[in-house]
């Protein structure tokens, strides 16, 4: 259980009540509640989440304490997946399941462990993407964003910083979530999305950046004493401001950015990443992944935040299960393959998105491959070069994901979704870390057969669903035939 300071603590109920139920009741979100999508897609859910809960139980036999958290993965994937058929807008949906993180954290005695915290962000990310490649018509991260940093955050600070006072950490990230809520809540008469006259000497985001900022100051200040962190709040108005960058992007392109927009944003991500990291660590990118939220709509303007968390989950790897102290050396062959292999996943990925194929087998081919190789990675490789994977996923699948679409001259049509890939895949390789142990003393002739499994895995969760589909589509009449 983590216990966090009252004043943070009302701060954040004060904004998660103002940024749902007025919204929800203003903009009559209550009167679309609906069970019928719930219902309809309980079937194509089953058939993607049921293997990966047998895997997670099968892990339990080889030793893996995987299968122990199974209800934490099953249970964050049910609710997201519950809440994404419900109709709830994903912004609201994004405070529900924060709440419920914060929930998990404050009464759980035992669930800040960093294995339980790692299957209930699988459980998170593996439902988002369902939802996204499989349900739905486009994709939403301000649902799963919120909780994830959350997730990380305690599992950062009560596992791997070695902090003496874990919870004042964390409450500074929650009062931050709960800054970023409030400025969602407030900014709504100031930022006209799509309006190309509006702010032109950004007079308006520059004021809400500072507001937001002084905001931060005070929780770190008035409510935490933490004086010694008051130039957080400057790297947060910062990043507040980079994100108010970007408030014009909507529908269907708004994942779509410019070459100059592109260029823009990888250097900038790539400031933000060095001075965070270089006056705060981790904590600095743990700071500034919140400040995404206060964008207006789930646009290009959250992959910063979707790059800062995956960089965090990759160094919580490194750090605990990296033998080599000095972190990742390239020059080891296997690091060096691992990170050549890395960069191959994400083009590969990247590619699929491209290709004319059914949206429930390119999910089901997606999902096996980000749950599936760090699974035989730990156990084939040693741990350095699973690192080397995981950060060569990372910085390769956001540099494709931001600059494709100019790039290619089109729409990404769900590529953006490689941006939630290596948090899950680093979340399954924390998962099922044991396998590191257990393939350090395995033979080549046992990693080889393993390897096989692996891949047949993959390959007969594709066949299931593309056979499963075909059937379903075979039955259902034509439309004219249906009407006539």
């Amino acid at each position: 259980m983590i216990k966090i300071p009252d004043p943070v603590l009302i701060l954040f109920a004060i904004s998660s009540v103002l940024g749902f139920f007025l919204r929800f009741v203003k903009d009559g979100n209550y009167k679309q509640l609906t069970f019928k999508p719930v219902v309809e897609r309980l079937g194509t859910f089953g058939l993607v989440i049921l293997p990966f809960i047998g895997l997670l139980v099968a892990a339990q036999q080889f030793g893996v304490a995987a299968g122990a958290t199974l209800p934490y993965f099953a249970g964050a994937a049910v609710l997201s997946f519950v809440l994404g058929g419900l109709g709830i807008p994903s912004y609201l949906r994004g405070i529900l399941l924060l709440c419920a993180s914060v929930a998990l954290t404050a009464l759980g005695p035992s669930a800040n462990s960093m294995i339980t915290l790692s299957s209930t962000l699988c459980g998170l990310l593996a439902a988002k993407l369902s939802e996204n490649i499989g349900f739905a018509t486009d994709s939403h991260f301000d649902d799963v964003l919120p909780p994830a940093i959350w997730l990380s955050t305690v599992i950062w600070f009560n596992n791997i910083s070695g902090d003496a006072k874990p919870e004042i950490r964390a409450a500074v990230i929650l009062g931050i979530l709960a800054v970023s809520q409030l400025m969602r809540f407030v900014q709504g008469p100031f930022v006209r999305v799509g309006v190309a006259a509006d702010d032109r000497i950004f007079l308006k985001r520059v004021v809400l950046s500072i507001t937001a900022g002084l905001a931060v100051l005070c929780v770190l200040v008035k409510m935490l004493n933490l004086v010694e962190l008051q130039y957080l709040a400057l790297l947060c108005g910062g990043g507040y401001f980079f994100t108010y960058l970007y408030k014009d992007l909507q529908g269907e392109d708004r994942y779509s950015l410019t070459s100059q927009q592109a260029i823009r944003m990888l250097i900038l991500i790539a400031l933000l990443t060095l001075v965070a990291t270089r006056f705060y660590g981790m904590f600095g990118l743990l700071a500034l992944a919140p400040t995404a939220l206060v964008a207006p709509l789930s646009s290009a303007a959250l992959f910063p935040a979707l790059f800062f968390l995956g960089r965090v989950l990759v160094q919580i790897f490194v750090q605990n299960f990296n033998q080599n102290v000095t972190g990742i050396n390239l020059t080891h062959a296997w690091s060096s393959a691992a990170q050549f292999g890395g960069f191959i996943l994400a083009v590969v990925l990247m590619l699929l998105f491209k290709e004319r194929m059914n949206r429930k087998v390119l999910l089901a081919l997606t999902l096996g491959a980000c749950i599936v190789t760090p699974v035989l990675s730990n156990f084939i490789l040693h741990s350095e070069p699973t690192c080397s994977l995981f950060l060569s996923m990372l910085v390769a699948g956001s540099i494709l994901t931001v600059v494709a679409p100019s790039l290619q001259n089109s729409r990404p049509n769900g590529s953006e979704n490689l941006m939630l890939m290596t948090p899950l895949m680093v979340s399954s390789g924390i998962l099922t870390n044991g396998l590191l142990e257990a393939g350090n003393a395995a033979t080549i002739a046992v990693k080889t057969t393993v390897l096989s499994y692996g891949i047949v895995f993959v390959l007969l969760l594709m066949f299931v669903c593309w056979f499963f589909f075909r059937s379903k589509n075979q039955q259902q009449p034509p439309a004219s035939e249906a009407t006539s």
